[in-house]
């Protein structure tokens, strides 16, 4: 997809991702070699990962994996956990996509605090319903029945 010298290469996701649009890939590898034998990526090649990444959730084709090859070996950067942590980068992520994000997240939480609220809620309504009926002089073992409290919290808030 590209043709480079010996420190560099140039490649865009437009034309890389070219022919996996026509012929309808859902998903594509990448890779390139290190002409100096050494496997370790570079910031530019993690860079250009993450672009990748990027480009490829918008036309909905998933870069699975990014090797580096040389004559002797490779890396994979799926394998060494690189593609989880760059698909987690907001580096190359578009505005409107963090916006989304974020909404989401937020809905998540707001349904988290009602969901624990009305948790709460209901553990107040049986401490009340506890200390109405000690108040009654009801025994302890009969109120943890009725409202489900244990017998230990039902001490706590007798005083006990």
């Amino acid at each position: 997809m590209a043709v480079g010298g010996f420190i560099n290469a140039s490649v865009s996701p437009r034309e890389a991702f070219q022919v996996a649009v026509l012929k309808g890939a859902v998903g594509v590898m990448m890779v390139h070699n290190h002409a100096d034998n050494v496997l370790m990526p570079s910031e530019a090649d993690k860079d250009v990962t993450d672009r990748f990444i990027q480009a490829g959730r918008i036309l909905q084709i998933d870069v699975m994996d990014h090797l580096i090859i040389t004559t002797q070996t490779f890396l994979s950067f799926a394998v060494n956990g690189l593609m989880d942590e760059l698909k987690k980068n907001l580096k190359f992520v578009p505005p409107y996509e963090i916006a989304e994000r974020l909404e989401e997240v937020k809905q998540n939480g707001l349904e988290w605090g009602r969901r624990k609220g009305i948790r709460e809620g209901e553990e107040k309504g049986r401490k009340e319903v506890a200390r109405a009926l000690l108040g009654k002089g009801m025994d302890i073992n009969e109120i943890s029945e009725v409202s489900g409290l244990s017998e230990e919290t039902i001490r706590k808030l007798a005083g006990r």
